[in-house]
This record gives C-alpha cells, sequence and structure tokens, in this order.
C-alpha cells in the first residue's frame, strides 16, 4: 500500500469513528456579503457546534480552514467556492483550487462531482485523483442518479465519499430546493457501497432520523445550525400568508371552487358536472382563476397524489383520464399545492381542538370512498401521497367498501331498505377502523356519509363542515402550503 493509500485509509477510518461517535456535521459558511462574515464570526459559530458535541466540519474557504487547523482537533472538509462566466460549477471548480485546499491542511476535499463542464476544462475523476495521491480524502458533491452514474464510469478514481448536497439546485435534480431532502437519491449513493452523507434542506429531526435509518454515515447541516440570513427568510416565509388563495375540490360528480380574498372578505364560488375529458378540467380551474386571481391554490382530488409534484400518480375509473394530469404552477399558472381528497377532508379539521389530540380518522363518503388520518393534529400521508385505502378493502358482504357505500354505485333515490343496507356496511367498517387506530375518533363527511351517518351505531363524529370538508381542506392547503404534513412523510 503507498504512503498516499495508507493516510487515505487512516483518515477514513478516523472519519467513520468520529461519525458513529457524533454523526452530525456542522457546515459553517454564508453568502457573500453577509454581516456573519464579519471577524470572528463564523469561527465564534464553528465552535459552538465543537461545544456541543460535532467533531466534523465543512468550511468553506482557506481562512476559516487554516483556523480550524490551529484552533481545534475537529475533523475538516475543505471547500472553495469560486464563481465562473463560463461555468455553473461552484464548489472547488478547478484543479487550482485543490491546490489551495491541500495546502490548507484539510483531511477532506468537498468538490462539484455533477457532470457539467468545469472552468479549467478538468473532470471529477481528475479531482478525484490529485485529492487522492496527496493522501487526503475526497467527497463528491451530487446532483442526481446521471452525475452518480458518470461518476463511476473511471473504476480507477472512485471518491471516498458521497454527498446529497446538490440535490434540488441543478437542472438534473429531482426536486425543487424548496422540497425536502432527497430520501430516494440518498438511497441510491448508499447503494453504491461508499460511505454517504446526507446534505441538502435538511430542517427537522424527523428528516435526520429517516436518513440515518436509510445508511447514511452522517448528516451535513448549514443553514439550519447557524446561517441566521437563511433561518429568517424560512420563517418569514413561514408568516407570510396569502392575503388571496383559492380551492378546488374535483370528485367523480361535481368540480368545485371557492376564492377567498383574507382581507376583504370577497369570496366566489363555482361548480361544475365533471366533465369525462381529463383536458376540460384543467380548462375549467383556469377559467375560475382567471375570474378571481389569487397567489396560492389548494387541490382536493381523487386518486393517489404526489405532495411534491401534485401529479396524479393513481386513479381510478371514477374519474377517466385522471392519471397523469398534474396540478401545479406548470399547469395552472399560479403556486399549487395538491393532495388526495381524503387527505383534504382531514385536513379541514386538523385545527378544531378536539383534532389536536390522539387520532382522528375522517371517512369522506360521496360518489367514492377517501379516508385521511391526522394524528396530533399533523396530517398523516404516504411518501408519494398515499391515504388509507379503504375504499378496495372488501366487505363481508363481497363487494369492496367503496362499491357498497360510494354514491357511483347507487342512487339517492334508492328504497329505504337499501339505504339500511349501506349503514350496515358502514358500521362494519367503522368496526375495522376502530380496530386498526388506537381508539380513533371517526369522523364522517361527503354527501353520503352524512346521510349514512344518523343509522349508524358505531360512535362517531358528523363533520362541522357539511358537505364542504373536501373544499375547505383544500383552501386550508392553499393557506399553510406543505407546513400541516412535511414532518409525517
Amino acid at each position: 500500500m503507498s504512503d498516499a493509500s495508507a493516510s487515505r485509509a487512516e483518515l477514513r477510518a478516523r472519519l467513520l469513528g468520529l461519525l458513529r461517535q457524533s454523526p452530525l456535521i456542522a457546515s459553517v459558511q454564508t453568502e457573500r456579503g453577509s454581516p456573519i462574515e464579519a471577524p470572528g464570526v463564523l469561527p465564534a459559530l464553528a465552535q459552538a457546534s465543537l461545544n456541543e458535541g460535532v467533531r466534523v466540519l465543512r468550511l468553506e474557504g482557506v481562512s476559516m480552514i487554516r483556523w480550524a487547523r490551529s484552533s481545534t482537533s475537529a475533523f475538516v472538509i475543505g471547500l472553495i467556492k469560486h464563481d465562473s462566466e463560463t461555468s455553473s460549477v461552484r464548489i472547488t471548480p478547478t484543479l487550482a483550487e485543490v491546490d489551495l485546499l491541500l495546502d490548507a491542511g484539510c483531511e477532506g476535499i468537498a468538490f462539484d462531482a455533477t457532470s457539467r463542464p468545469r472552468p479549467d476544462g478538468s473532470t471529477p475523476a481528475q479531482i478525484v485523483r490529485k485529492i487522492q495521491a496527496a493522501g487526503r480524502l475526497a467527497l463528491a458533491d451530487l446532483d442526481g442518479p446521471a452525475s452518480l452514474h458518470a461518476l463511476f464510469e473511471d473504476a480507477l478514481a472512485r471518491p471516498d465519499l458521497l454527498s446529497t448536497t446538490l440535490a434540488g439546485y441543478t437542472e438534473n435534480s429531482w426536486a425543487p430546493p424548496e422540497d425536502p431532502p432527497d430520501l430516494e437519491f440518498l438511497q441510491t449513493c448508499i447503494e453504491t457501497g461508499i460511505p454517504t452523507l446526507g446534505e441538502g434542506r435538511f430542517k427537522s429531526e424527523d428528516e435526520i432520523a429517516s436518513a440515518m435509518a436509510r445508511g447514511a454515515v452522517g448528516i451535513v447541516m448549514g443553514g439550519a445550525l447557524n446561517d441566521p440570513l437563511k433561518q429568517t427568510r424560512r420563517f418569514l416565509a413561514a408568516v407570510r400568508l396569502p392575503q388571496r388563495m383559492a380551492g378546488f375540490d374535483l370528485g367523480g360528480t361535481w368540480m368545485r371552487f371557492r376564492g377567498q380574498d383574507r382581507e376583504t372578505g370577497q369570496t366566489l364560488d363555482r361548480r361544475s358536472p365533471t366533465p369525462t375529458d381529463p383536458q376540460a378540467r384543467l380548462d375549467w380551474m383556469r377559467a375560475c382563476l382567471l375570474e378571481f386571481p389569487v397567489e396560492r391554490v389548494g387541490v382536493s382530488t381523487g386518486g393517489i397524489v404526489d405532495p411534491w409534484t401534485g401529479r396524479v400518480l393513481h386513479a381510478n375509473d371514477l374519474m377517466p383520464g385522471h392519471e397523469g394530469l398534474e396540478f401545479s404552477e406548470r399547469s395552472l399558472g399560479v403556486s399549487t399545492f395538491a393532495l388526495n381528497d381524503g387527505h383534504t377532508a382531514a385536513l379541514a379539521h386538523s385545527d378544531l381542538p378536539w383534532a389536536k389530540s390522539g387520532t382522528v380518522v375522517v371517512l369522506a363518503i360521496g360518489t367514492g370512498l377517501g379516508c385521511g388520518v391526522l394524528h396530533e393534529g399533523r396530517l398523516m400521508i404516504g411518501a408519494s401521497g398515499e391515504a388509507p385505502a379503504w375504499n378496495v378493502r372488501r366487505s363481508s358482504r363481497g363487494p369492496s367498501y367503496e362499491e357498497m357505500l360510494g354514491g357511483a354505485h347507487h342512487r339517492s333515490e334508492d328504497a329505504e331498505s337499501a339505504w339500511k343496507t349501506r349503514a350496515e356496511v358502514l358500521d362494519e367498517l367503522l368496526q375495522e377502523v376502530r380496530a386498526v387506530y388506537a381508539s380513533p375518533k371517526i369522523v364522517l363527511a361527503g354527501s353520503v356519509g352524512l346521510r349514512l351517518a344518523p343509522q349508524v351505531q358505531t360512535p362517531h363524529r358528523v363533520t362541522p363542515f357539511g358537505a364542504d370538508a373536501g373544499l375547505i381542506g383544500a383552501l386550508r392547503l392553499a393557506l399553510l402550503g406543505r407546513r400541516p404534513f412535511r414532518n409525517a412523510v
């Protein structure tokens, strides 16, 4: 083994040992021109993290690295950010920056490992080889699978660590930067067998725990730890609620719209039969927004809806052609959030005092059967927007609960005996729900649910919103964005 390889092996063992003790890596840097750049501020922030138990620092710039080398015993991953007119690569973009970092004495060097052209024409493989030849660790900052696969084309230039630093920040990313960490890409990196760090948009304990559970060796946090500029922007965005917003409730029978101006109290309600042509649904929505322009939109709709893109991933035949539709700023021309109609029906109740504790299960029975769950007032949803699938579960009578209860399979003028049968089936469903969840508060909503509620024996509540639960949930989604469910995903 060469001296350089032995040095790298020693550094790698030391780093992984430190991360086992304390997996949090403090990235201490800020934007150019920030007040935090004042002398002594960044070192003080780094020292504060070290005092609390952090063992590894990610630092930008030669002066910060030299400070850390002379004043602390921390393991330092260094980088230099440099803007270029000819390239969008900013993190250690050329071999010249690598030389500066090696001279500064950091144990590891982070570099942009995307497949974008570099200012000096170098490649990620050349960067890796130069770092490793000096006996230091090469940390590849990646944005997505394409860059990861390209990085692995040179078997003799494998980096020592991977990081999801740039996921969400380049044109090749899967998710925009305001979304949660890209855990799917993190998993892809982990599966290479190279120690992987989770980095980029980590803001909560739940996100960190999810990444560590998948196998990340550490989590890099910057702005969420020590950049008041980023924190101020984050919380200002939370308190800047839209003045004008709108909700859409798209059902198998009717489409509904409600525009609302919170300051003036002005509202606009529109309703239309749901057309079979999916494009006509979008055209109607755009027409409503032209009539009542708003800042933000919430959409309640059938099917499994990806909460991050607004795309309908799956839908049954109650709404032909619905699968594949996308409810987003791209399709509606305004900031848009969309969820399954069971989720929005539950979300409508999330600010009610009795819904803020324990588990609340909302069953919205109209044309179909939707379900949403709140726990301690927080909406619980699947990673891709899934809702509890009680609609497809079969009743003891054979057909699914949706077929037995949903309005698409019955008529309002059915005989009382038919409605009695449906009430008995609903009782059966409620008993199953009670068996699955621990002492849930069950809420019945939707036009069919409201009609059956008086005949149901199992303890339950009736929504206080009448037939508007889905629409009110959509408006609440427009008001709050992803905050009601971000940590639950």
